[in-house]
């Protein structure tokens, strides 16, 4: 069976780390939904490759938590670079990116928060990389960062007139933080 290595989240922040066997990268996610985990990266280990703590599909998978709320353990999550080599293959599309930002456009204009616009700008998205820089976003969205000051990371994706727009708006209104 499949191994895969998965980043988590659960609702109050707390962030798993680990792998699981399973038959598909779906099942993976299945199996962490239905552990009230929302992934945050899941890769399929290469074969023969062993990582310490595998975990069966039906174990607990709780009992990996990274406690965030740990004083040691907030400082270094929050500060930790995060691995974005799985970022480096095929470029994004103008028309994504194009796409992404009309759909932004409208769901701000509806009154959507950051959050909740880039939820449902994510399940639309057909682009992989698109998708996982978004995932990335939001999930700094999530911590109390501005959108721009991640989509400042993405250079080759975002253009430097579009992330300094979007810190404009972002800066210029009262409720700025997405949060």
């Amino acid at each position: 069976m499949p191994e895969f290595k998965y980043k988590a989240m659960d609702k109050k922040g707390n962030v798993y780390v680990n792998t699981l066997q399973a038959k598909t990268r779906i099942d993976c996610i299945n199996i962490l939904k239905r552990n009230k985990l929302q992934p945050l990266d899941i890769t399929e280990t290469k074969n023969g490759m062993k990582f310490e703590g595998i975990l069966k599909a039906n174990d607990d998978i709780k009992n990996v938590k990274i406690n965030a709320k740990d004083d040691k353990n907030v400082s270094q999550t929050l500060n930790q670079e995060i691995d974005l080599s799985f970022l480096t293959g095929n470029k994004v599309k103008t028309r994504d990116i194009i796409i992404f930002l009309q759909n932004l456009l409208v769901l701000k204009e509806a009154n959507f928060n950051n959050i909740d616009a880039l939820n449902m700008i994510i399940k639309s998205t057909e682009s992989k990389k698109l998708k996982n820089i978004l995932n990335e976003t939001l999930i700094s969205i999530e911590a109390g960062e501005y959108m721009y000051e991640t989509m400042e990371k993405y250079p080759k994706v975002f253009p430097f007139i579009v992330t300094n727009i979007i810190k404009v708006g972002e800066l210029s209104r009262d409720n700025g933080r997405s949060c």
